[in-house]
């Protein structure tokens, strides 16, 4: 059993992990979690991100989107999610969606945070905005469209091989 799940690789939104070059020999990490989001899959996804490594002077970076049908909770539960950002040490987070408005209130200045309105108009941020050593968790409800912000960003960057390093 334990031959067969060193093969196992998680599927698309849900765990899949990128290495992109950025540069003639630097790369960034992209965590694909963009297919569901609930309150305890985005403090998974946090806790998540927190223990990955960002590279030389890379950021570790949540891009997270809304958590979709969580009713008359929305504003609690999105803003709630500041708590274990600060907790895990996250200093950036990019955030698009109307019920994102309330996480970007509820975090301190010492965070930065980039906030669009729209899922379209964080893809295009996130494509200028990455950086080498980058680390970047993308985390939504798959209603929202984060699947784009992951297209986008494999499609500008190619993958990375460690050959590139040796060059």
């Amino acid at each position: 059993a334990v031959l067969s799940l060193q093969d196992l690789k998680p599927v698309k939104g849900r765990g899949q992990r990128h290495r992109l070059a950025i540069g003639h020999d630097s790369f960034f990490t992209l965590i694909d979690e963009s297919y569901n989001a609930n309150p305890a899959s985005m403090r998974a996804a946090i806790g998540l991100l927190s223990s990955a490594q960002p590279e030389g002077e890379g950021r570790r970076i949540a891009i997270l989107g809304d958590m979709l049908e969580m009713g008359e909770f929305a504003a609690e539960v999105h803003a709630d999610l500041a708590s274990p950002l600060l907790a895990s040490g996250i200093e950036h987070v990019w955030l698009a969606g109307p019920e994102m408005a309330h996480l970007r209130d509820a975090l301190p200045s010492n965070v930065t945070v980039e906030y669009r309105p729209t899922t379209e108009e964080l893809v295009e941020f996130a494509k200028r905005a990455v950086a080498p050593g980058d680390v970047l968790m993308v985390k939504s409800s798959l209603g929202t469209g984060f699947g784009k912000i992951v297209a986008a960003l494999l499609d500008k960057y190619p993958a990375f091989s460690d050959t590139q390093r040796q060059s």
